[in-house]
């Protein structure tokens, strides 16, 4: 607060939001930051792109590699100390957010992010549409069930050779 000359207080509003700092580009991040921007508790957050943000608190290659969040109280989480910050701030999500910070989970919980966050691409963006299409497609083709599908049954397996490594001669199985 500060006092003025005439005598009057004036208060200068002080940001209490969670500042959350991202990298705009990353599909697995603008999906999360699109998620808070539109949720009831979206008021909670002060949303930055580094790509958008003409100065940053972090350095772009830390950002680039992890999120970032800051709370009221100006702590710095990163990672997936990050994703528990934000979801704590959901009721629905409380329970899960606790379970997640015991022990075991806690634990698991960074080597997760990081295998995520190296592999964002290919899990969420243009380039999910490749990697989920053709995952459940040839599991689908190795079950066989198209060909059950269309023929009725699959058919009896061929006879095999076997080739020894000692001999010339080759066995039937």
């Amino acid at each position: 607060m500060k006092l003025g000359g005439d005598g009057s207080v004036s208060a200068k509003p002080v940001n209490r939001k969670i500042k959350t700092y991202c990298d705009g580009k990353c599909p697995m991040c603008s999906a999360i930051v699109d998620r808070v921007r539109h949720s009831a508790r979206g008021e909670v957050f002060d949303l930055h792109d580094m790509h958008k943000e003409k100065s940053l608190p972090f350095k772009k290659a830390a950002i680039e590699k992890q999120m970032h969040v800051v709370d009221q109280d100006g702590m710095t989480y990163k990672g997936a100390k990050a994703i528990f910050k934000i979801t704590e701030q959901y009721p629905r999500l409380q329970l899960a957010t606790a379970i997640a910070r015991l022990p075991p989970i806690r634990l698991l919980a960074p080597i997760v992010y990081q295998v995520v966050a190296a592999n964002r691409r290919f899990i969420v963006g243009a380039a999910s549409r490749i990697f989920w299409s053709k995952s459940p497609s040839l599991a689908l083709f190795a079950s066989g069930l198209p060909y059950r599908h269309i023929f009725g049954s699959v058919p009896a397996p061929i006879r095999r050779r076997r080739y020894s490594i000692f001999c010339r001669r080759s066995t039937t199985l």
